[in-house]
């Protein structure tokens, strides 16, 4: 098979793109290596998949549709799975315009992209989020999203919008994965797991908003691999056609969601350094908890997360010893 990974020196796009190289499918990435974030770690992303022979790589930007949309149409791949964005809360609120253009102007360019070559499905990275204010617990994918808590969200679910819109009106199969919390080995700098443990190691505070009762579902890279792994392969079978086109929503999380303040007592303990914490009242802007209902991905799919929090987080303090060394 032939994939096509937009994102693929970040988190989980490399993470996704190691995993099909393992399998001696041929992967095309592209990832134009913003410097808004660790250059370092995303060129030693990049050089896991490079290290594979069936890997090319293109430094394209997703928002420029005609380049994209060229590659696209002479690579021909089979299925193209989206997770190029620009991510985070808080950077959204001081950078909102690089979202509209990456988020929003980058997705309308993949999909018109897939829509001329065609390609066969288009699998794309939505998030958590979209569920904003929704105050009943677990989230479940039929639950409307009228209320996003800030403009990342926003953008998240404008994707979700425009990938019907595609679907109906022109037959493209598209799946939207809407992720929990991942965390787990090679994470960004900005997400909390990797932040609070440069934080603990330098002997810097790290912020508990909401005095750290925030609940997450978080879900080590591993799941958030083998979810897409099995979408990938058997979404042909499982994607109802109908009136609407082909066209669905997963959940893919945990379903174990703890407090933050747990989740920072694992990583002292498994880091071998004690926090410096300073507590923080609650930000308009985040969600008080989030908790995945993957009953669907699991009817369809045999989705079943292997790994506990706590496993997760020993395995991301291994390799954050070994790579921050």
């Amino acid at each position: 098979m032939k994939y096509l990974i937009t994102g693929s020196a970040g988190f989980i796009g490399s993470s996704l793109a190691v995993a099909l190289l393992e399998r001696n499918d041929e992967v095309l990435g592209i990832d134009n290596i913003l410097p808004y974030q660790d250059i370092r770690l995303s060129h030693a992303r990049l050089a896991r998949c490079l290290a594979f022979e069936r890997y090319q790589h293109s430094d394209i930007d997703i928002r420029n549709g005609q380049k994209l949309g060229a590659l696209i149409q002479n690579w021909q791949p089979q299925v193209v799975i989206h997770l190029a964005a620009r991510a985070g809360v808080r950077a959204a609120e001081q950078d909102p315009q690089s979202y509209i253009d990456t988020n929003i102007q980058g997705f309308f360019n993949i999909m018109e992209a897939c829509r001329k070559t065609p390609v066969e499905a288009l699998v794309y990275a939505s998030s958590s989020s979209v569920y904003g204010g929704i105050e009943r617990l677990p989230y479940h994918e039929s639950m409307p999203i009228e209320h996003p808590l800030n403009l990342y969200a926003a953008t998240k679910k404008a994707n979700e919008l425009l990938a019907y819109s595609y679907s109906h009106l022109h037959h493209l199969p598209t799946i939207g994965m809407r992720f929990f919390t991942v965390y787990g080995p090679w994470c960004r700098p900005d997400m909390a797991l990797l932040h609070f443990a440069l934080s603990i190691k330098n002997g810097k505070p790290i912020d508990l908003y909401n005095y750290g009762r925030h609940r997450r579902d978080f879900t080590y890279i591993n799941d958030i691999i083998q979810g897409l792994l099995l979408i990938i392969d058997h979404w042909e079978s499982k994607l109802e056609i109908g009136a609407n086109g082909p066209y669905a929503i997963y959940n893919i999380g945990s379903g174990q969601p703890i407090p933050l303040a747990v989740y920072v007592s694992w990583l002292e303990q498994y880091l071998g350094y004690t926090a410096i914490k300073e507590q923080r009242p609650r930000r308009s802007c985040d969600m008080l908890a989030t908790y995945a209902d993957i009953t669907a991905i699991h009817r369809d799919f045999g989705y079943q997360p292997q790994f506990s929090i706590e496993e997760g987080i020993r395995r991301f303090s291994v390799w954050f010893h070994d790579f921050y060394a």
